[in-house]
């Protein structure tokens, strides 16, 4: 390990740097970025563990989540999402007949 740091050290690279690299980089898709994927989860409860990134990372993933979440809600009640509902011209009938389930 130490090797590999003294060379990043001397190319002037840091570790954000070259995992940024590695998981950017088309060039490096067949290489050994391929183990880091799975071990995603690993990675993030490490971020978790250390102190200065704890409310960071927390404050990411539920911001990246909210603005997901955000634009679903938006695509399901859209009128080409099939779920629209339009209560200033919905029937009586409309109502009456309307079902959850149907909606499956």
């Amino acid at each position: 390990m130490q090797c590999i740091l003294e060379t990043m050290q001397s190319c002037q690279i840091t570790a954000g740097q070259l995992i940024l690299s590695l998981l950017t980089d088309r060039a490096q898709k067949n290489h050994s970025v391929n183990d880091l994927v799975p071990c995603v989860i690993d990675v993030f409860s490490a971020f978790l563990q250390h102190p200065s990134m704890q409310d960071k990372l927390k404050d990411f993933v539920l911001t990246r989540a909210g603005s997901t979440y955000h634009k679903e809600i938006l695509s399901l009640v859209s009128q080409m999402g099939g779920w629209h509902f339009g209560a200033s011209s919905a029937t009586t009938k409309q109502l009456k007949d309307f079902s959850l389930e149907d909606m499956e």
